[in-house]
């Protein structure tokens, strides 16, 4: 979706003192944009706006199934000493990389028992039933 920057130059004494003026919290570019928002509503007709609010709709539904489109992800399962732990996650995006984020906990992975191997070696994964991951 496509937007639109405009600028205005002022006197910098000007916007000192108009900032300084204004009610605590608000700036100059908030004001401005309620204004351009009202200029808005008063010039462009009721029908015409409806027609851009739904233009501007398509275009954010397609931006975000476009971005929904290209997400992957991927679901791991954990094995040690006979139990399992499932997971979902989208950091590892390749057999090799899921294979290095298990050996790069290895050498501490002794002590742990299949829950705790499983969150140190894929940190930024949500767990999984077995029902789930079955899905």
């Amino acid at each position: 979706m496509a937007k639109q920057d405009v600028t205005m130059w002022i006197e910098e004494h000007v916007y000192c003192a108009l900032s300084e003026c204004l009610p605590e919290g608000t700036s100059i570019e908030q004001e401005l944009a309620r204004i351009l928002e009202r200029l808005y509503e008063q010039t462009v007709p009721a029908e015409e706006r409806r027609k851009v609010e739904e233009a501007v709709r398509r275009e954010e539904q397609e931006a975000d199934a476009e971005m929904w489109s290209r997400r992957r992800f991927v679901l791991i399962k954990v094995v040690k000493d006979g139990r399992a732990c499932h997971l979902l996650t989208q950091d590892y995006r390749t057999p090799l990389e899921t294979v290095h984020a298990c050996e790069s906990c290895k050498p501490g992975a002794e002590g742990m028992d299949c829950e705790e191997l499983a969150k140190t070696a894929f940190r930024n994964s949500f767990p999984l039933t077995q029902e789930k991951f079955e899905e």
